[in-house]
């Protein structure tokens, strides 16, 4: 606490003798009369906007938010356009969420909030809406109780310089406390959103790396198949390869003219034509000769076209696996994508939902702020909060 709060009451001002402390009702009474009046059934409010909303889009115009408050038999208060302008954010009409909150308002405790978990969170910080009280310090509450009471007996004894010292003394304390809430208020709120965005970048970074390595285990994947493709096709290869050597043929089937030559050959070795014979034999080896290369020739085109197409549906079979590698990596980012944009669209409604209790928090303390000036308890001029929370 400040040195306002540590500072004890005038050394003249005996503070022993016990006085009636005023109600809410007197102008004069404690900062801490506040009286918190009994809640709102959601029911009732539930009931009060069905009956004037609009059953396509399910809101209420605001021209028409004056007969749901006097609907719920609520007292119409003269800056309801004001309290309208805080709940819609200039929206022509109001959701069910933000008349209840409206409602709040003007019921006396802040907006009637959902009880949701991070507004049951938010909702604990408000204490001072609940019992009336600007601050939780009871060394501060006990020397303003101190102050309250010395100023009383003071304006009882006539004593009125020390009565209005008191007076000063005690609104200083109370813009003190008032500017101290509205400083941790808003140090909570940027360190609320710090925090938000400090856990967003951790989980991005998680998940980047999660992706990272799913990308890489893909692509590792696809390697290894490919390395599996290429070993099975040279086995293939081989195996053809080994199985034409085996095929080949080691000699061409005579023709009917080469028999032919052989036979002619035969009969002039018999007859004593030895080289007219061999004059046939040179002919005849000739044309075995060029029958054998003929059919090795033809032998090794049709190997050559079996190799051919072979390979070529290797190819194809490696060409497919590819394609199937690449359209999985396209699903695979795309999905990356989309799990980023889902992330980021669940961040921006968490930020969106931090800024919406925070601004409603702001609004609370300032309608309590503003109630407590109407009542006479706080010095005007305290300023407004949550300019930065906006």
């Amino acid at each position: 606490m400040g040195d306002a709060a540590e500072e004890p009451p005038p050394a003249d001002a005996p503070v022993e003798e016990e006085e009636t402390v005023p109600g809410e009702d007197d102008v004069g009474g404690p900062a801490t009369g506040f009286v918190a009046q009994p809640q709102l059934e959601d029911a009732s409010i539930k009931e009060a906007f069905d009956a004037f909303a609009d059953t396509e889009t399910s809101t209420v115009d605001t021209e028409k938010v004056v007969d749901v408050v006097r609907y719920l038999n609520l007292a119409v208060p003269e800056n309801l356009p004001k309290l309208i302008l805080s709940v819609s954010d200039g929206n022509p009409s109001l959701t069910f969420a933000a008349v209840k909150s409206l409602c709040g308002l003007i019921f006396g405790k802040g907006p009637l909030l959902e009880t949701s978990p991070k507004q049951k969170q938010v909702g604990t910080r408000r204490n001072y809406l609940e019992n009336g009280n600007l601050t939780e310090d009871e060394a501060v509450l006990s020397f303003m109780r101190a102050l309250e009471e010395h100023k009383k007996k003071c304006e009882k004894d006539g004593k009125y310089k020390e009565a209005r010292t008191a007076a000063k003394r005690l609104a200083d304390l109370k813009m003190h406390e008032e500017q101290k809430h509205k400083r941790d208020m808003l140090a909570r709120h940027e360190q609320e959103q710090a925090d938000a965005q400090r856990a967003f970048a951790m989980e991005q970074e998680q998940h980047r790396m999660m992706w990272d390595l799913k990308m890489q285990d893909y692509e590792d994947s696809v390697r290894e198949q490919l390395a599996r493709y290429k070993q099975l096709h040279l086995e293939k290869l081989d195996k053809f390869f080994a199985e034409a050597d085996v095929k080949k043929p080691k000699a061409a089937r005579s023709s009917k003219q080469l028999l032919n030559q052989r036979q002619i050959m035969q009969t002039l070795a018999k007859q004593g034509k030895y080289e007219e014979a061999e004059a046939v034999k040179k002919l005849a080896d000739k044309m075995e000769k060029a029958e054998m290369d003929a059919t090795q020739g033809t032998y090794e085109a049709e190997v050559a076209l079996k190799e051919q197409q072979l390979r070529s549906k290797q190819q194809q079979e490696t060409e497919g696996l590819l394609h199937r590698a690449g359209r999985g990596r396209d699903e695979l980012r795309l999905t990356r994508q989309l799990d980023l944009e889902r992330r980021q669209q669940r961040f921006k409604n968490v930020t969106a939902e931090l800024h919406n209790l925070q601004r409603l928090e702001s609004i609370q303390l300032n309608h309590f702020l503003d109630q407590q000036t109407l009542a006479g308890k706080r010095q005007v001029g305290a300023g407004r909060i949550g300019q930065k929370a906006k």
